[in-house]
Order: C-alpha cells, then structure tokens, then sequence
C-alpha cells in the first residue's frame, strides 16, 4: 500500500532571513495617489529610528549577522519595505547550528515587524481617537491596554510597548513613520506582510482622519505617560475594592 504524502500549507524554507511588508495609500474610493518622495524619506528614517529602539537587548540573537533594510516602489502609492538579515558569509542551511540561527534570527526579524505594525497601528487609532479612554488589564500573559471608544473595547496593545511609544523618542519616530497620511486625498493605508518562504499574508488597514493629519504634521499625541499611570491606578484601585467586597462576603458567608 502506497503510503501519502501531506501537503504542506505553509510554504518552504527561504534561503535567507527577510520579511516583506507592503504599504498601500489610497482614497476613499481605493484608488492608490501620486504621493511625492520627501514624506517616504521622513518615514523610511522614522522607521530606522524606531527599529534601534525596539532590538534593544535582542542585538545578541542577530550578533553577526547584517541588519538592514531597503524600499522600493510598487505604483503610484504603494511601497515595499524589505527588513532584512545576512550573515557576513555564504551559509549552508544543511548544518543544523546554521539552520537554528537562521530560524532564530527570522523569527526576531517577524516579531519585530509585527511589533512595528502594532505600534503605528495603534499610534495612528490614538492620534485619530484623542476621545478614547484607556483601561489597563493584568492578563494571564502579562499587562495590556484597553481603548475604549464609546463604551466598547476596540483595540489592545501589550503595556510595555504603549510605555515605549509614549516616550518622546519613539513619539517623533511614530509621527514620521506615517508622514504619508497626512498627504491631501489619503483616506487610508493597508499594511500587508509576508514571510517568503510562507503562504499566509496578513493585512492591517490604518485609517486616516483630521485628528491622525495634525498629528502627522506636527501636533501632540493625546496620550501620554500620566495617562498610563491613571489608567494603571484605576485598575489597582477597583482590583482592592473588589478583594475587600469579596473578603466581606466571605465573612458574611462563615457567620
């Protein structure tokens, strides 16, 4: 009896660490706009600066290797950034040191690009939003936020990374990642990445708003870190209240 093969969903081994992402400026009514280059050079920079922030300690997985990255343009409005890693010589996958390594460095090259994705993500719903209220959340992996926007919890991002992007640093690299948003006409911006190699392409639209523009061009974020704290101190201080009511009812309950 013949035995079967499994098909594989998810693609094969490529031949060297790089993640793509694909970043598309429309209108409303999703045609891609003739943008010009000097917003591109300001967010390629802002992106640069961002990514300095964010490796961080992880330099030692990627000790040796080339860090880099490179922009091409796709159409009128759409632009392919390539975050990359290179060893400084030809490597054989075969050896499985090598093969380690480079799963390794592959797998800090997508969390940072996710990480990168998620911070101009929620940047961009914080300067759109400037009427959200934050909520923080001790949750079984760690601390989060909440945004709440008209009684609903509508977006999340991990504590940390919000106190990163709060930092004044982290806020001017932000402002110049999505100069592109502030261009007339842009209704909003796709973000697609791939992992070549893999099938799968995620997607994160980014809309566009007045709030979002006066952020781009200069204006305040409308968090900041004593918002953070505030949102941190409700949390503890309703944590307490509920731990002193559940403490009496049980009292109650043994009596």
């Amino acid at each position: 009896m013949k035995g079967t093969v499994a098909r594989n969903y998810l693609g094969t081994v490529p031949p060297k660490a790089r993640v793509i992402v694909a970043v598309t400026y429309r209108d409303g009514d999703g045609r891609q706009l003739a943008l010009p280059q000097s917003p591109l050079r300001e967010s390629f920079t802002g992106l640069q600066l961002l990514t300095q922030q964010l490796l961080g300690d992880a330099r030692g997985i990627i000790s040796g290797w080339n860090q880099d990255f490179s922009i091409g343009q796709l159409g009128p409005s759409a632009f392919e950034i390539e975050v990359r890693a290179e060893a400084p010589k030809r490597v054989s996958l075969r050896r499985p040191a090598t093969m380690t390594k480079h799963v390794m460095v592959l797998g800090l090259l997508e969390h940072l690009t996710d990480v990168l994705i998620d911070l101009g993500d929620v940047a961009c719903f914080m300067a759109g939003h400037p009427t959200a209220r934050l909520r923080y959340i001790d949750g079984y992996h760690g601390p989060y936020y909440e945004f709440i926007q008209d009684g609903q919890a509508v977006k999340t991002i991990d504590a940390r990374l919000l106190e990163l992007l709060v930092a004044p640093g982290s806020v001017d690299g932000i402002r110049a990642v999505v100069a592109n948003l502030k261009q007339p006409g842009v209704a909003y911006a796709t973000v697609a990445k791939r992992v070549p190699g893999l099938y799968y392409v995620s997607h994160v639209q980014v809309p566009a708003n007045e709030h979002l523009r006066d952020f781009a061009n200069g204006g305040s974020l409308p968090f900041s870190q004593a918002c953070l704290d505030a949102a941190r101190a409700q949390a503890l201080s309703e944590q307490t209240a509920d731990s002193s009511s559940s403490r009496a009812y049980d009292g109650r309950k043994q009596d």
